[in-house]
């Protein structure tokens, strides 16, 4: 699963337990107002975490394409020694054995 269907599952599933919570606002026994309130939390609390966790994505985000852009020559250079050591092991593979 990908990450921006994972964040749509969580939206999803805060959205479903805010209709829970308003479906029984009105329910007075002890074991639904418990349940409730423990829920508010829960959705609270990962709100919350949501929040840092998505700032955290959007500051690393914004700080690797900063690096991409003051130093574009970087990934070419990995890339070109990943390619390279690749073939250096294939072609290694292949070679006749005496």
């Amino acid at each position: 699963m990908n990450l921006t269907k994972e964040i749509q599952l969580a939206k999803d599933i805060a959205e479903s337990a805010r209709e829970l919570l308003a479906a029984t606002t009105d329910s007075a026994e002890e074991k639904v107002r418990h349940a409730r309130a423990r829920l508010g939390a829960a959705v609270e609390s990962s709100r919350e975490v949501f929040d840092r966790i998505s700032d955290r994505a959007t500051t690393a985000a914004k700080a690797a394409d900063g690096q991409l852009r003051d130093h574009p020559y970087v990934p070419v250079i990995v890339a070109l020694g990943l390619g390279a050591l690749l073939a250096i092991v294939l072609l290694r593979g292949n070679s006749p054995r005496d």
